[in-house]
């Protein structure tokens, strides 16, 4: 078993409205402005390293049609799925892309004559696997392999081993927003200084075991949209979990989040002129291979009815 980093890749995405009124007349101009912010999350998460080795002893003859098939089968034997394909969200386990040593595939391979082969695929539970169950899940995994060698074709049946797939955390994310925020008015002759609001995020571990080493990184909020062209600015000024400041870093260190526990974090933003936000949304990707639907651990804002929350002043 080892432990590996998932990383969640989120953009958050907030419509504003700028509305601008000059004292000496009661019509006002309304200017909408987007924001984009960059966040990324980590956790750590459970995975097993499943090696296999072919040893070709024939010195002169190459082993052709190698194909590996890795299966999984639960503690009654019975068989589970396991997949590779992104598009499988039922299958229990994600096999990713293995690494290969003197192998040219996992399927339709060859391996040279004389030469040891060696393939490395990294196993990850998927949430159906694990079970609530605190001492974990069993399963056998093993393989099938076939290959032809000097025009025979040939079988084995790799025996299995058993392997423990523990509780898995599974993180809620819940964004809070004000909805009206406070800067200048650009109509007085005076210049209102900025109030600070707070970008808020709330995790909450609604799985069966602690999420580990929980982080989330924030950039800095960029104009996507300003069609009118305004003198707007937003900025986030400092950040804090459960109260304790982070000093001038924008990461959340959120630590290690108990099962059915919560943890509260949040930005100090400001904006350089007054207005409303009308709307939050926040997108959810997981990076690289974890990308596919089965195996995320971390629930996107918008899957939630609570999350992203407009709160007004």
């Amino acid at each position: 078993m080892k432990r590996i980093v998932h990383t969640v890749c989120l953009m958050c995405v907030v419509p504003s409205v700028i509305c601008l009124r000059p004292s000496n007349v009661f019509a006002q101009v309304c200017a909408s402005v987007r924001i984009q912010i960059e966040q990324e999350a980590t956790l750590e998460r459970q995975a097993f390293d499943a090696q296999m080795t072919i040893d070709n002893g024939l010195p002169e003859t190459t082993l052709s049609n190698v194909d590996i098939q890795i299966n999984f089968r639960d503690e009654a034997g019975n068989p589970v799925a396991g997949t590779s394909d992104t598009n499988n969200t039922t299958a229990l386990f994600f096999i990713q892309q293995p690494v290969l040593n003197n192998i040219d595939s996992a399927t339709n391979g060859t391996v040279p004559a004389g030469a040891t082969a060696s393939i490395h695929w990294l196993i990850i539970p998927t949430l159906g696997a694990a079970g609530s169950n605190a001492l974990g899940k069993l399963y056998y995994v093993g393989a099938s392999l076939t290959y032809k060698a000097q025009g025979i074709d040939q079988a084995v049946d790799v025996i299995p081993d058993y392997i423990t797939v523990e509780p898995m955390p599974n993180l809620a994310l819940d964004y809070f927003l004000p909805g009206q925020v406070y800067g200048d008015d650009p109509f007085t002759t005076v210049i209102e200084p900025s109030v600070p609001f707070s970008l808020g995020l709330r995790i909450k571990n609604i799985g069966y075991s602690i999420a580990s080493d929980v982080a989330l990184d924030s950039g800095q909020p960029k104009i996507v949209a300003n069609r009118q062209g305004l003198l707007v600015s937003f900025a986030i000024q400092s950040a804090e979990v459960n109260g304790v400041g982070t000093g001038p870093s924008l990461l959340l260190n959120y630590g290690d989040i108990e099962p059915q526990k919560a943890k509260m974090g949040r930005w100090v933003m400001t904006s350089s002129l007054s207005g409303s936000f009308t709307e939050f949304a926040a997108d959810i990707s997981h990076a690289g291979a974890l990308d596919i639907g089965g195996v995320g651990i971390v629930q996107a804002a918008g899957e939630r009815n609570d999350s992203c929350v407009n709160h007004g002043p």
